[in-house]
């Protein structure tokens, strides 16, 4: 089978996948030493029965990891325990109790304590505080002035964790935010594609610009980010 999502926790050198036809989380131990070392064949398993994962994020300082299936509206949030396993400590939030998680698809950690996702048209934040995550405000396309955001794809932010960006598929376009001290994000603009149909992007290490490819065209556009 083939793996996807493939998340790093620095701290220990394990490195997660998910695979599309068992709900497990596959480890390998990229500092390894010996071939035994790398324990190959370990994975995370569940005691309840979830869904098959489609994403998967794991924070920065690898106190917290999340999952989600996009087909149920699944997000799985994940709290290392005092005995250093990550997928530990997990709560569970769904479409049919928890708004604006129907068709959940990106996942972007700010912090230890601060998750971005996406739906298809919505962004949204969840908050660990003291033993529990927390939804938090949700940005809904053509609400609240921020414009269209269709088809979400993609989840960026930049070093220092300050800017947020949002590539929307099918409406075209990049949506930026600010994020502040909170891990809060705070619209800025909406900047369109015109007729350009991206797939993915990425930010340069200088981040003044952003990069963007598409599936159907073999050019590149690149985006000036402004700079404050």
């Amino acid at each position: 089978t083939s793996l996807h999502h493939l998340s790093k926790d620095a701290t220990t050198g394990i490195l997660y996948a998910l695979i599309p036809d068992a709900s497990h989380v596959v480890e390998t131990n990229l500092y390894a030493q010996t071939a035994e070392s790398a324990d190959p064949n370990e994975y995370i398993w569940w005691f309840s029965d979830p869904p098959v994962f489609d994403t998967l994020a794991i924070s920065e300082g690898a106190q917290s990891a999340a999952l989600a299936d996009t087909a149920t509206g699944f997000l799985k949030l994940c709290r290392k325990n005092d005995m250093g396993a990550l997928f530990a400590q997990d709560e569970h939030f769904q479409s049919v109790d928890t708004p604006y998680l129907n068709n959940i698809a990106s996942l972007e950690f700010i912090n230890d304590d601060q998750l971005i996702y996406a739906t298809d048209n919505d962004i949204g934040r969840f908050a660990y505080t003291s033993t529990t995550w927390a939804q938090k405000e949700v940005f809904t396309s053509s609400q609240n002035d921020i414009g269209v955001m269709e088809g979400i794809t993609q989840l960026i932010t930049n070093q220092n964790d300050t800017m947020l960006y949002v590539l929307a598929k099918n409406s075209k376009n990049i949506i930026s935010f600010s994020l502040d001290g909170f891990g809060r994000p705070l619209f800025l603009r909406n900047s369109t594609l015109g007729d350009f149909a991206p797939a993915r992007m990425a930010i340069s290490p200088s981040e003044e610009h952003l990069a963007i490819v598409s599936d159907t065209s073999d050019s590149l556009v690149l985006c000036a980010i402004p700079q404050v």
